[in-house]
């Protein structure tokens, strides 16, 4: 039987040490918004979160969540002088990467699943 609560527990452990976070997550922690995690970045913590879970995430759409490295420094600069979020990309929480790892996969499908809960 699988242990929900280990199962969370690891998935924090992964996602603060991959993105040298030490502030408190929760499921809602959003990967690029509040932990920094863009470009090239996030293509790895993808690829290690999949092999590390194994979560087929061969239908997840990077582009959808995650700004390239020049656009996030371009936003960066941008809020600093306008104070606003962008609002061109989805937000992939750590609840989603959960999600991913119940099903053994991370797409569309499962990440719209999640956000109706």
């Amino acid at each position: 039987m699988i242990n929900f609560d280990e199962m969370e527990a690891d998935l924090f452990s992964f996602v603060k040490n991959e993105s040298s976070v030490d502030d408190d997550i929760s499921f809602d922690t959003r990967l690029e918004e509040d932990l920094g995690i863009y470009g090239d970045d996030a293509i790895e913590f993808m690829l290690k979160y999949a092999e590390q879970y194994n979560v087929d995430v061969t239908r997840f759409e990077a582009a959808n969540y995650f700004s390239s490295e020049a656009r996030s420094l371009v936003w960066s600069i941008l809020r600093s002088f306008f104070r606003k979020e962008s609002t061109s990309k989805k937000s992939l929480t750590i609840r989603h990467l959960f999600e991913g790892i119940k099903n053994g996969r991370l797409d569309e499908d499962i990440i719209n699943l999640s956000n109706i809960h």
